[in-house]
C-alpha cells in the first residue's frame, strides 16, 4: 500500500467516524406510533397483565389439585358418663363379660378421592379462565383509553414546535426590517419612530418564544410521566403521517371484546349452578387406631380400617326455588350486559359522526387558508416595498406583517387539529 493510499483511507475512517458522532450527538426522533408502545410496555397499568398470568396459572393449578386424594387426619381423647355394657347380673361359668372404659381415645386418617362432582371443578375452570380474560381485557380498554392523552400531549408539542418555527421566521423577518430601518434612519430617510415600533415587535416575539418554549417542556415533561419514560425537552418529535380519508368505519374497541367475555364470564357461572345441584361420588378409606377400636367390646387400643364409596346430594335447593332465582339473577346480569353494549356503540357512533364532519369542515377550511396566506405574503411584500421607500410608516406594515404571520398561525393550528381529530378518529374506531 502506497502513503497516498494509506492517508486517503485514514481521512476517510476519521470522517466517518466524526459523522457517525455528529449523528450519534442528535436528539432521536419519536414518532406517535411508538409512544403508544411505551404506554402499552412501561404504564403502571400494563404491569397487571403479567400478574394477572401468574394468578391465572397459581388458580388453575388449585382446581386440578381438587381432584387429588383429599387426606385428613382426626384425634380426640374423651370421657364419658357411662359406656355400653351387657346387662347381665350373673357371672357365666367361662364368660368373662369385658368392661369398657370411659376414657377412650381415637386417632384417624381419612383418605377421600372424589369420583364425580358433577361438574363442578370443570364449571369452575371455565369461570377462572372467562374471568381473567375479563380481567386481561379490562386492562386492554384503560391502555386503549390513554392514547386519548398521548395524542393530546403528543400534538401539544408538535403545536410548540410549528409555533416556534413560525416565531423564528418572524423574527427574522423584523430583524431584517430593523437593519434597513437602522441604515434608513443614519440615512435621515426615516425616523426614529419607526425603528422603535419594529424593536417593540421584535421583543414582542421573543416573549412569545419564552411563552412556548415554557408550554412545551410542560407537554414534554407530561408525556414523559405519562409513558414512564425520560425524554428530552430537545428530542423531536415526527409528525405523524396520517391519512385524511375515512373509508373505514368498523367500530373495533376493546370495549366489544370486554362486553363478549364479561357474556362468557355469566354463561359459565349459569352453567355452575345445576352443576352444584347434581349428587357428588366419592370413595373413601379410614385408617385408624384407638381404644376401643371398631368392637367396642375389645377395652384394649387396636388399628382399624373403614373403606368405601359415598354419596351426597343438597337437595333443598330443588324445592327452595334458589337455582331458579340465581339463574334468573344471572340471566338479568346479561341483559344488563347486553345493553351496556348498545349504549356504548351508539356513544361510540355519535363521536364518529362528529369527528367525521369535524375532519370535513378542517380539510375544507385548511384549503381556504392557504389561499387567504398566498394573499397575504403578496401584501405584505408590497408593504415591505412600501416600507423602504417611506411610502408607509412601521406600525402600517406591522398590521400586514402580523396578518400573515397570524394566517401561517392559523393554518398551522388547523393542520394539527386536523392530525389530531384523524388520531382521535383511530384510537374512537379502535385501529
Amino acid at each position: 500500500m502506497t502513503l497516498s493510499n494509506y492517508k486517503t483511507i485514514r481521512i476517510f475512517l476519521i470522517l466517518l467516524l466524526g459523522g457517525a458522532g455528529i449523528l450519534h450527538a442528535q436528539p432521536a426522533a419519536l414518532s406517535l406510533e411508538q409512544c403508544y408502545e411505551l404506554l402499552r410496555t412501561h404504564h403502571p397499568a400494563a404491569q397487571n397483565l403479567p400478574l394477572l398470568e401468574v394468578s391465572h396459572r397459581l388458580q388453575m393449578q388449585n382446581l386440578n389439585r381438587q381432584y387429588l386424594p383429599q387426606a385428613q387426619l382426626n384425634a380426640q381423647a374423651t370421657w364419658q358418663s357411662d359406656v355400653t355394657a351387657l346387662p347381665i347380673e350373673v357371672p357365666l361359668p367361662g364368660f368373662n363379660i369385658p368392661t369398657i372404659s370411659q376414657d377412650q381415645y381415637r386417632a384417624t386418617l381419612e383418605l377421600r378421592q372424589t369420583l364425580w362432582d358433577g361438574g363442578v371443578n370443570a364449571r369452575q375452570k371455565d369461570i377462572q379462565t372467562a374471568g381473567t380474560q375479563v380481567a386481561r381485557q379490562s386492562v386492554e380498554v384503560e391502555l386503549h383509553n390513554l392514547k386519548n392523552q398521548v395524542n393530546t400531549l403528543y400534538f401539544s408539542i408538535l403545536l410548540a414546535d410549528a409555533q416556534q418555527e413560525l416565531n423564528n421566521v418572524l423574527q427574522e423577518n423584523l430583524q431584517a426590517r430593523i437593519q434597513r430601518m437602522e441604515a434608513a434612519v443614519a440615512n435621515g430617510a426615516a425616523t426614529r419612530a419607526n425603528l422603535y415600533s419594529l424593536q417593540a415587535e421584535l421583543l414582542k416575539a421573543e416573549q412569545q418564544a419564552i411563552s412556548i418554549q415554557a408550554n412545551r417542556r410542560s407537554a414534554v415533561a407530561s408525556l414523559a410521566l405519562l409513558l414512564q419514560q425520560e425524554l428530552n425537552e430537545n428530542m423531536i418529535f415526527a409528525k405523524p403521517d396520517v391519512n385524511n380519508s375515512i373509508t373505514n368505519t368498523e367500530i373495533q374497541r376493546p370495549e366489544l371484546t370486554l362486553f363478549q367475555y364479561q357474556q362468557q364470564l355469566l354463561t359459565a357461572q349459569s352453567d355452575l349452578i345445576p352443576a352444584i345441584n347434581l349428587p357428588k361420588f366419592s370413595a373413601f378409606a379410614t385408617g385408624g387406631y384407638g381404644r376401643p377400636g371398631l368392637n367396642f367390646l375389645d377395652n384394649d387400643f387396636t388399628p382399624y380400617a373403614i373403606v368405601g364409596v359415598g354419596m351426597s346430594w343438597n337437595v333443598s335447593n330443588l324445592y327452595t326455588g334458589k337455582q331458579r332465582n340465581d339463574q334468573q339473577i344471572l340471566s338479568i346480569q346479561q341483559q344488563q350486559v347486553d345493553v351496556q353494549r348498545q349504549a356504548f356503540l351508539l356513544q361510540t357512533n355519535t363521536q364518529i359522526q362528529q369527528l367525521y364532519h369535524e375532519i370535513t369542515r378542517l380539510q375544507a377550511s385548511l384549503r381556504k387558508a392557504e389561499q387567504q396566506i398566498a394573499l397575504r405574503e403578496t401584501i405584505r411584500q408590497t408593504a415591505e416595498a412600501q416600507l423602504d421607500n417611506g411610502i408607509i410608516t412601521s406600525a402600517d406594515y406591522l398590521v400586514e406583517l402580523n396578518a400573515e404571520n397570524q394566517a401561517k398561525l392559523d393554518r398551522t393550528i388547523q393542520e394539527l387539529q386536523l392530525l389530531l381529530t384523524n388520531a382521535n378518529y383511530e384510537v374512537i374506531i379502535g385501529r
